[in-house]
């Protein structure tokens, strides 16, 4: 997704807030995003992503093929800098960021693990893209999509359709984990823990 910057802060439309990102860590000691960031309010529901322990690496925003195609050089120099500060990866896969972060840690044959949340084949279908160059920007994902699975050390994916297209190595760690994403469907941390409260009084 793309996130917003605002004098407070970093935020973001849907449920991809920080209370998602610091549940990494359990397993790390820092989450830094990598992600388009645009100057201003993202709107009403929007969630702060930034927090304790969680921070962005701005890129550079852009909208379109053009843009990106403008902006690449900037991108891939803003990537390499993300890239060199971090000692473990995590690609959000499929989508325009994680393509480029894969490049990079690929050229430096660097480990790296992919949560396939998408399919490109299906999100780029007929009549779902108003230019004559989407079948070739459907098979372009598509195929850069299998090579991100299969070169992966682990792969979290989102469902078992993805995982039949897009195949890990059989040495890699692999996991399906199906996800229903609803807007505004996460909970607080404060929420959270009183809910926990409640179950454990529950239990007594």
């Amino acid at each position: 997704n793309r996130l917003y910057r605002t004098k407070d802060g970093f935020t973001v439309q849907g449920p991809a807030g920080y209370s998602v990102w610091s549940e990494l860590l359990e397993a790390f000691d820092q989450v830094v995003l990598v992600a388009r960031v645009r100057q201003g309010s993202s709107g009403s529901g929007a969630e702060r992503v930034d927090g304790p322990r969680v921070s962005v690496h701005e890129l550079p925003d852009f909208s379109g093929p053009a843009e990106y195609a403008l902006g690449s050089p900037a991108l891939r120099r803003r990537v390499r800098q993300a890239a060199a500060e971090c000692d473990a990866y995590i690609l959000q896969a499929p989508g325009v960021v994680a393509r480029l972060v894969w490049r990079e840690l690929r050229k430096n044959r660097t480990p790296y693990a992919v949560n396939a949340m998408g399919d490109p084949w299906d999100a780029l279908g007929p009549n779902t893209l108003p230019t004559i160059l989407r079948p070739i920007y459907r098979s372009v994902l598509t195929r850069e999509m299998r090579a991100t699975c299969h070169h992966a050390q682990a792969v979290l994916y989102w469902s078992r359709t993805i995982q039949q297209r897009y195949p890990a190595a059989q040495n890699a760690y692999t996991t399906v984990s199906p996800r229903i994403v609803l807007p505004c469907g996460f909970a607080s941390a404060e929420v959270m823990h009183q809910r926990g409260d409640r179950v454990q009084n529950f239990g007594r």
